[in-house]
């Protein structure tokens, strides 16, 4: 199975059997062996087009190469250190046709300006209940991986930036379209989203567009090339 692409990032930059054989993936346990200054970042993300707090959780429905498709994110009540930050936790599983999939932990961290940062991933795909394949995983400086904006605090039309950068395993980026777009899920309508564009340069052919409200974060997604994938939001929890 190719990997899907989920709530944060592609996940795609693995997903063919030959791209697989090259990529490279991580599979230490989460302990940083270099730490950066961790001047500079806050405690709590409360971007208000990412808030990432204890309790919060999402639930999306949709479609992935013709299966339906579940996917469950909970922001964890921990926390964990990545380069001397202190990043909050958010568990995102993926099932497809009732079966789990994909099961992520993603780790963020704000800056003093509102900047979310993405800090790493680890990811396991799953089949038949056993983890598979570790691809797609990454810690921000482990293996000349480095972590990068995956929200701005203003964002503004026309801006691009890296989200993660990790060599052979992850390289997704960014570009904001409009402050104003519409985007109709079965959670409600909404008016005035961001809409950013995503892609890689590891998978040229993968494009997708994320649509995120104010107070909730991403609502909507879908793939505009590569795997015909589309995901709306149905439930959401502010903790």
């Amino acid at each position: 199975m190719t990997k899907l692409r989920s709530r944060i990032g592609l996940r795609s930059a693995c997903g063919t059997a030959a791209r697989r054989r090259t990529c490279r993936s991580v599979v230490e346990p989460l302990e940083p062996r270099r730490f950066l200054n961790a001047a500079g970042f806050v405690d709590v993300i409360d971007n208000p087009l990412m808030p990432v707090k204890p309790g919060m959780s999402w639930i999306y429905r949709g479609v992935t190469d013709g299966e339906p498709m579940k996917e469950r994110v909970t922001v964890q009540p921990y926390t964990v250190q990545i380069e001397g930050v202190t990043c909050n936790v958010e568990l995102d599983r993926v099932y497809v046709n009732g079966e789990l999939a994909e099961k992520t932990h993603d780790f963020f961290a704000q800056d003093t300006s509102g900047n979310v940062w993405y800090m790493g991933e680890m990811s396991r795909d799953i089949e038949n209940g056993k983890i598979v394949s570790r691809e797609g995983s990454w810690i921000s400086g482990l293996n000349n991986a480095q972590r990068g904006i995956i929200m701005e605090a203003a964002p503004k039309v026309g801006d691009t930036y890296a989200q993660e950068t990790a060599p052979g395993v992850a390289a997704d980026q960014a570009e904001v379209l409009t402050l104003h777009a519409h985007a109709n899920t079965p959670f409600g309508a909404f008016k005035n989203c961001l809409e950013t564009r995503e892609f890689t340069a590891l998978e040229p052919d993968a494009v997708e567009v994320k649509y995120y409200e104010v107070g909730i974060g991403v609502v909507k997604s879908q793939a505009l090339s590569g795997e015909q994938e589309i995901v709306k939001l149905t439930a959401f929890s502010g903790g």
